[in-house]
């Protein structure tokens, strides 16, 4: 698994060789890094789609060209801007980091490095921010697309008459979207045009219950919200147009439990009215009577909820234009009864299983999220072994198991981290994430004491 390892970053001040795996959970106090560590394996996960996307835009006037003119030997000889394009990636994922010796370091299976520095921007970037020696692979690649590709790609016109213009575009996207994944030795999907990358759905996603009508008027370089919040937004509305009605009617029938955990979550069905554009929940309250509230005025939970499980839901429907490659989720926990916390996490370990979200990172408060990740795993660990599954599968469905060798737990705290799962037992040592209510309960243990001790006074 690739590894990570960062300096100075926001309130991060050193982690090294964090091992990356494919279901990991961040706890900490408030300004501890976990939304930071988060973003920068979010950034792993969704930068070769920003450089993919960077570099068609760059070839794009060159294939238009050949396209067009059928002699044309028209070829790109400009400089690579990759790691300009890394930096300002990274910096619209931190746009308040102004130090300058800080550092990211992602070392991939191969043992291949890609780091970088923030600080960079301020002075021109090297191409070596990269990684040491991607000038050659860079130099193969452009030889290979401007002698090889481009003239495929020229024929296309002929080859397919009025499409061919549309399907030429689409290939050279899809060149440069393999290309990148394989540079990061990330999986190459089947449907690599339509894969889209990780989703990063933020603490801000109550915005959906807002009505920001006003901020589509304003220009691009105005808009109020940070990068991540208005990515976000803008991948909600897509999916609006894409999906009308309860979006259990478009869930894949293998993985309705999937839906029947976010109803138990909601108290109600997830829908979209295409005509208002808006997110609704059919509430359960008359099995002959239809009761929709709008996002706006559902409660905080419910809004908190919704940001979450929309995409989940997309995600595992038939619609193959919407698959993320990941998802990452600020405070699952936010505005849920301890009872829903426990329903979210088992909603985000049976999404988790069903193989479409690697990675899944999530960052909490909440020492109920692990305690019942604990739950998952220990089923997991004891349900396969010992004669147990059929007992354990009573207890918790074996759709909910979480393998252990995949998970990972750690704890932010004064700039680094500690991994808390046992190191034999890789259960999430979870006893010391609730101090605080020990400490509430020892304080009124000791108020209570006092008072039996005064009334023993006044009786004696």
């Amino acid at each position: 698994m690739p590894k990570l390892t960062i300096r100075n970053l926001g309130p991060i001040k050193e982690i090294k060789d964090l091992e990356i795996k494919d279901f990991m959970v961040f706890i900490g106090p408030s300004a501890s890094g976990k939304s930071t560590l988060a973003k920068v394996i979010y950034f792993y996960y969704s930068a070769w789609d920003e450089l993919a996307k960077r570099t068609y835009q760059t070839f794009s006037d060159t294939l238009e060209t050949r396209l067009s003119n059928a002699d044309s030997r028209n070829e790109l000889k400009v400089t690579s801007r990759i790691a300009q394009t890394l930096i300002f990636y990274l910096r619209r994922l931190f746009p308040g980091v102004t130090i300058f010796d800080n550092s990211i370091e992602i070392t991939l299976n191969s043992g291949r490095k890609i780091f970088s520095s923030l600080g960079s921007i301020h002075s021109k970037p090297k191409i070596s921010l990269f990684f040491d020696g991607f000038e050659k692979i860079w130099e193969r690649e452009l030889e290979y697309v401007n002698n090889v590709l481009l003239p495929q790609l020229q024929g296309y016109p002929r080859l397919y008459g009025g499409e061919g213009k549309s399907l030429a575009r689409q290939e050279l996207l899809k060149h440069f979207r393999e290309f990148f994944l394989d540079l990061f030795e990330l999986e190459i999907p089947q449907e690599s045009l339509s894969f889209k990358h990780s989703i990063y759905v933020p603490a801000t996603r109550n915005l959906l219950g807002q009505d920001l009508s006003w901020q589509k008027q304003l220009p691009a370089d105005k808009q109020p919200f940070d990068f991540l919040t208005q990515s976000y937004l803008n991948e909600i509305e897509y999916l609006k147009s894409r999906f009308s009605g309860s979006l259990v009617s478009y869930t894949l029938e293998s993985e309705k439990n999937i839906s029947r955990k976010a109803e138990k979550i909601l108290k109600g069905t997830l829908e979209v009215d295409a005509y208002k554009s808006e997110i609704q929940i059919d509430i359960f309250q008359d099995p002959d009577y239809s009761h929709l509230i709008s996002i706006e005025n559902m409660s905080s939970g419910q809004q908190y909820a919704s940001g979450i499980i929309y995409p989940l839901i997309a995600d595992i429907s038939e619609d193959q234009q919407v698959k993320y490659r990941g998802i990452f989720i600020e405070e699952p926990e936010a505005h849920l009864f301890p009872e829903d916390q426990k329903n979210m996490v088992e909603l985000l370990a049976a999404a988790f299983n069903t193989g479409n979200f690697k990675p899944m990172v999530i960052t909490t408060h909440s020492p109920y999220l692990l305690l019942e990740i604990n739950n998952l795993i220990y089923a997991r660990q004891k349900g396969i072994s010992n004669g147990l599954k059929k007992a354990f599968q009573g207890l918790i469905p074996e759709e909910l198991w979480l393998d252990p060798s995949r998970c990972g737990a750690y704890l932010l705290k004064d700039g680094g981290i500690e991994d808390i799962m046992g190191e034999k037992s890789r259960l999430i040592v979870a006893e010391d994430m609730d101090e605080t209510s020990e400490d509430i309960m020892d304080l009124f243990e000791e108020m209570n004491a006092l008072v039996r001790e005064s009334k023993r006074k006044d009786n004696g």
